[in-house]
């Protein structure tokens, strides 16, 4: 039995018919060229995904270390306003050095935290939003790929 282009038609059980093999290595291709579709978009959602967390690590560190800092320099503030001596023997600094130490320790949590909040402002919008539309994409191909599969 020949289909309408020539090729041979092949019968199948249940009165399904398929073309021939030109139509299957079609339908091959096709399949081959959406599973790199997908997986040239899973790699460049990987790779805007850690541009995003790199930067977003970047800013968690300047805020963490911030506070830090600025913890030491209160816990240090609080020695000097209550006149404790003890640390400043066991480092054997004078309350001037102590001070200074303090107030740099006070600055460096400030600029810090500046930082942070400046990454925080310049953070790239526009980045983690292609980053979303790409994932949704990659979502609805997914989900027309299995609506194809799914028997009917």
């Amino acid at each position: 039995m020949r289909s309408t282009n020539g090729e041979p038609r092949i019968v199948l059980a249940g009165s399904e018919t398929r073309e021939g093999p030109r139509q299957e290595l079609a339908a091959q291709q096709r399949t081959r060229d959406e599973s790199e579709d997908e997986t040239e978009l899973r790699s460049r959602i990987g790779d805007a995904g850690d541009a995003i967390d790199r930067y977003k690590a970047k800013t968690a560190a300047a805020v963490g270390g911030g506070v830090f800092l600025l913890l030491l320099a209160a816990g240090a503030a609080y020695d000097l306003l209550n006149g404790k001596t003890v640390l400043l023997t066991a480092l054997n600094l004078s309350r001037t050095q102590f001070t200074y130490i303090a107030s740099g320790l006070g600055l460096a949590g400030f600029a810090l935290v500046g930082l942070a909040f400046s990454y925080e402002r310049r953070r790239d919008r526009a980045g983690e939003a292609r980053l979303a539309q790409m994932e949704e994409e990659l979502a609805d191909k997914l989900q027309a790929k299995r609506q194809g599969d799914a028997p009917k």
